[in-house]
């Protein structure tokens, strides 16, 4: 069975560490109050399973661009411009 990721987050979007970070926690704080350990293995393999779905959903979307200033793109217009002379 994999990890129902849409119970826990928005998943039209690319899901960032620290939301997986928070939800670790929180199930850590639901494992308590159902009466388990956080640190058992039980915990331990359904904190895994969620990071892991959360990394294949990740995979489906692109990576960001990186962010070039305008003054970086018309640099790299003129040095491609200077090659083709």
């Amino acid at each position: 069975m994999t990890f129902p990721l849409e119970q826990w987050f928005d998943i039209t979007k690319p899901i960032p560490k620290a939301d997986a970070d928070l939800t670790e926690a929180q199930m850590m704080l639901y494992a308590l109050k159902d009466g388990m350990d956080p640190d058992c293995a039980e915990a331990k393999r359904q904190y895994r399973e969620m990071r892991k779905a959360v990394k294949e959903h990740n995979e489906k979307f692109s990576p960001p661009e990186p962010y070039s200033s305008k003054a970086s793109k018309l640099r790299q217009a003129k040095r491609e411009k200077e090659k083709q002379k």
